[in-house]
């Protein structure tokens, strides 16, 4: 019975002890067969040889800080040479202290940013002592800087813009004739304007229909300037060296009158009189006289 016993334990023992070998052997076959198994030794290398992430970040900081640097830097230049040409503006419109005032902006903001100019290029210190020096209250010097704002065409297209909106604000402010003044000096800037842009004769026309036609018809200074022009000189040379007799002045009809006063009014409006336009037209409306389908009528005149 003990022999029996013995002999199943030995063999139970010798059964774990078989049991445990393969097992083990099991383990180490799986470890060298697991991919997984340098994984730590691997990691923990791979860290540092890869490289840092915000080297490349600090690397392009310099070129990105020089980039924003120069766009701020043209920035300041147009705010700068914004303020000059408005204080040139001004000075050409006689408003020596806005001008003044202008430029001292002008001056302050190219310290405060640092903005430089090339040789030959007029700075707001240059501007400002045009500005302060004696004789037409410095309107002259302004004209005749070495850097005038009416040198290439995209500066004249800026002066007369700046004209234009300043038009446009004494229109609407009801100062029909600095919007008038303005307009004009506008016209006489050579510049191709687009079919939807703010145009000279725009103002003009807002003027026309704002201001009253004067009763007394047109202003003494208008007649003195007429008479002095040449169209005015030949006419007048004309009609001395053909005087009309009372017959012929007697013989005028309604419409001949009318004729002569719409004739009148279109030279005006070729002139810019636009206020004697209208007072000429307003006087031929009054004579009633009949026209043909195509000729001029006082209706006319009025809607330009």
């Amino acid at each position: 019975m003990f022999r029996f016993i013995g002999l199943i334990s030995c063999c139970g023992l010798a059964a774990a002890t078989l049991w445990l070998a393969n097992l083990t052997r099991a383990e180490e076959d799986f470890s060298e067969a697991n991919p997984f198994a340098e994984a730590p030794s691997a990691s923990t290398a791979k860290p540092a040889a890869e490289p840092n992430p915000f080297a490349a970040d600090s690397a392009m900081t310099p070129i990105a800080s020089s980039e924003q640097t120069s766009a701020s830097t043209d920035v300041s230049r147009r705010r700068v040479d914004d303020r000059m040409r408005q204080a040139r503006l001004a000075a050409r419109q006689g408003d020596l202290s806005e001008a003044l005032r202008l430029a001292t902006s002008a001056q302050h903001m190219a310290r405060q940013f640092g903005v430089t100019f090339k040789p030959g290029e007029q700075t707001p210190d240059s501007l400002l002592s045009a500005l302060r020096s004696p004789g037409s209250n410095g309107t002259t010097q302004v004209a005749e800087s070495a850097t005038s704002p009416m040198t290439g065409d995209a500066d004249q297209r800026e002066y007369a813009n700046l004209l234009l909106q300043s038009a446009r604000s004494h229109l609407e402010a009801g100062e029909l004739e600095a919007a008038r003044r303005e307009a004009l000096q506008a016209q006489e800037v050579n510049v191709a304007y687009g079919p939807n842009e703010l145009q000279p004769k725009h103002i003009l026309e807002a003027v026309a229909r704002m201001q009253p036609a004067s009763p007394k018809g047109p202003s003494d200074a208008f007649l003195a300037e007429w008479e002095t022009s040449s169209t005015a000189s030949e006419t007048i040379q004309t009609a001395a060296s053909v005087p009309a007799s009372s017959t012929e002045q007697s013989d005028r009809t309604p419409k001949d009158a009318a004729q002569q006063l719409l004739k009148s009014a279109r030279r005006a409006i070729t002139q810019g009189d636009l206020d004697a336009a209208r007072s000429y037209a307003l006087e031929a409306q009054q004579l009633n006289a009949s026209y043909e389908l195509f000729e001029d009528t006082p209706e006319y005149v009025l809607a330009e």
